[in-house]
């Protein structure tokens, strides 16, 4: 049935044997390799070196929860391909804007059932965007 002897996995991280429930299952996770201790400790890390993506993924998980209440389709958007797509042209008004200030706008709004997904997302001005408000551009 059960061993006695624990099975051991050497951590990447800090090299110590560590019981192998100590690992994730799937090896899916960037420190899959790393034993428990060691994960938590890499990963508030990342999270402190890399505000923005940890924030764009906040807002992504914010957006879709609010289409899903409103009964709209969703899907994870990365607002940096999305970017990248619209070339930095505001959808609104064409201009160029700024890439350390700018909005992902919903083109039908969240609250007037649109959903979030590439479709009908793009970038725009702060400005442009508050302005438009949940009217349908």
């Amino acid at each position: 049935m059960f061993s006695e002897e624990p099975e051991l996995e050497f951590c990447a991280a800090c090299g110590e044997e560590r019981d192998i429930f100590e690992f994730l299952e799937d090896g899916s996770n960037l420190f899959a390799t790393y034993c428990q201790p060691c994960r938590r400790t890499h990963i508030k890390e990342w999270i402190k070196e890399h505000p923005k993506e940890v924030k764009a993924h906040a807002l992504d998980h914010q957006h879709r929860r609010r289409a899903e209440s409103f009964g709209g389709k969703t899907e994870s958007v990365d607002r940096f391909k999305v970017f990248q797509r619209d070339e930095g042209a505001c959808y609104l008004c064409g201009g160029m804007v700024d890439p350390e200030n700018w909005h992902l706008e919903h083109k039908i709004p969240l609250s007037k059932g649109g959903s979030h997904t590439y479709e009908n997302v793009g970038v725009s001005h702060p400005e442009c965007n508050i302005s438009k408000g949940t009217k349908v551009a």
